[in-house]
């Protein structure tokens, strides 16, 4: 699919913006343009009406095109275009790195959580064997205590009285 402009009210290709699209940028910056750099380019608002531009006739040996301005704009038109996409290739590379950035501490975050919870989970655990061991611990001195009671309840009765006060001859002196 080639690359589109409005040219006047119909949509149709623009041959010389597919090309620019195509062509390797032959410069690349060594450190990035200014913000002012581009001021002296004067690129048309994407809502103005752009004409077909016709293909400027070439030397009878292809060597230059007989519109010096033709490859200027051209120039001009790559540079704007190569920096716009690196503008936009620096905004995603931030937002990625942010998002990146932020995925890395929500998953260092689940991490210590889960260690976290396994720790918890390994002292409940330990807290519920013990309570297991304290409940059968517990069984058994209920069932000991309902003994003793059941035996002292089959032992015969002593007389009160003799309890309190003896009733033997020794026992009076």
């Amino acid at each position: 699919m080639g690359v589109f402009f409005i040219c006047g009210d119909v949509k149709s290709p623009c041959p010389t913006i597919q090309s620019l699209a195509l062509q390797p940028r032959t410069q690349t910056p060594t450190s990035p343009r200014p913000p002012n750099a581009l001021n002296s380019i004067t690129v048309p608002p994407t809502n103005a009406s752009i004409p077909l531009s016709q293909p400027s006739p070439s030397l009878s040996n292809g060597a230059a095109p007989l519109d010096p301005t033709g490859d200027a704009k051209l120039s001009a038109l790559q540079l704007a275009v190569y920096d716009r996409m690196q503008k936009r290739l620096n905004d995603f590379n931030l937002t990625f790195a942010r998002e990146t950035d932020r995925l890395l501490a929500a998953t260092k975050q689940l991490n210590e959580g889960e260690h976290r919870v396994e720790d918890e989970r390994r002292r409940l655990a330990d807290i519920e064997a013990r309570l297991k061991g304290n409940i059968e611990l517990l069984k058994k001195k209920n069932e000991e205590m309902d003994n003793v009671i059941e035996q002292a309840g089959k032992q015969p009765e002593l007389p009160v009285d003799e309890v309190l006060c003896g009733t033997s001859v020794v026992y009076n002196q």
